[in-house]
């Protein structure tokens, strides 16, 4: 069953960025992932009292379990550190009805 994997981000030290783009992208398609929206072109619709994200992501993933293997792939935690030591975001999962 399809999973889809919603990030947000606002950017506090974008030293980070160029190399997670870069690098990340590969190691989600191994993991049989797809980024379906990358964009920093993001309308709040609803705002609440916080900063609006600089950075939306919407990736899909065959299944959980290949969502988890990214996740915590060891790959993947040098990124991950990156990303968190770096901005302030919230990582969700979907799963498909």
């Amino acid at each position: 069953m399809k999973v889809w994997a919603i990030a947000t981000a606002t950017i506090t030290d974008a030293s980070w960025t160029e190399s997670y783009t870069r690098r990340v992208t590969e190691l989600v398609e191994r993991h049989g992932g797809r980024y379906l929206v990358r964009t920093s072109d993001v309308e709040v619709v609803e705002p609440v009292d916080q900063e609006s994200p600089h950075v939306l992501v919407i990736l899909e993933f065959p299944s959980r379990a290949g969502f988890f293997h990214f996740y915590h792939s060891a790959d993947y935690q040098p990124f991950l550190e990156a990303r968190r030591s770096g901005s302030l975001g919230q990582f969700y999962l979907v799963n498909s009805p």
